[in-house]
Parts: C-alpha cells; structure tokens; sequence
C-alpha cells in the first residue's frame, strides 16, 4: 500500500529558477506538492521583512502538482518559523478554490472577441 500523506513541508528550486513552497510525498520518479505556493520576501526597514505566499499556479483548480526529480535543482526543509505561515497562506487558498470564491477583478471588452483587460 502507498502512503499518500505529506512527509514534510519543503521549498524546492526547480531548473527553471522557480522556487516552490508546500507539503511533499515522494515517488520513484516524481515529487508531489500540495498546496504548492510561490512567496516573496520584501524588506520593510532596516529591522523587519515581509513574507508573502501566493499560489504557485493561481489559474488552476488543481491542489497538487507532480514535479520530476529531473526537473529539481534543490530541495531543503522549511524552517519551522514559517510553516504557520505558509499553512494559513494554503489553507485560506484552498478554502477559496473548493468554494468558487476567488477574488477576480477583470474588465471584459465589450468587442466581439470579449478580451479580459
């Protein structure tokens, strides 16, 4: 029988540069992230930084992603100082998706081919 549940919160840097956030389970070929989100560090003064987790793909309905070990530059372990952090980020997201209640704001041209501004 397979284990399905996540070991360990991780950030994985993938080849392309990218830099991911979320709950893995490994497999042969494959890391599974759920809840994979993206974050931004941005210093506020001289003493504090913001962190902010956003998704790591907004658009889909999917919670998890299967990445290739191949495509995997880095792995490291969350600290522990950012998983509530990052927790409630994924949890409020999820909540969000599973309800249909993203905050969308798009202005639809009233054209013929309706192009989103």
């Amino acid at each position: 029988m397979n284990d399905v549940s996540p070991k360990k919160y991780e950030i994985i840097k993938l080849v392309s540069g990218n830099e991911i956030v979320g709950m893995t389970i490994e497999s042969t070929e494959t890391v599974k992230i759920i809840l994979p989100m993206s974050f931004q560090l941005v210093p506020i003064d001289i003493t504090q930084t913001k962190l902010g987790f956003f998704p790591y793909i907004p658009l889909s309905s999917d919670i998890a992603i299967d990445i290739y070990k191949s495509d995997i530059l880095h792995r490291s372990t969350l600290n522990s100082s950012f998983i509530s952090i990052y927790d409630k980020a994924a949890t409020n997201w999820e909540d969000l998706l599973t309800n249909d209640l993203v905050p969308i704001y798009a202005k639809v041209d009233p054209s013929p081919n309706g192009e989103l501004h």
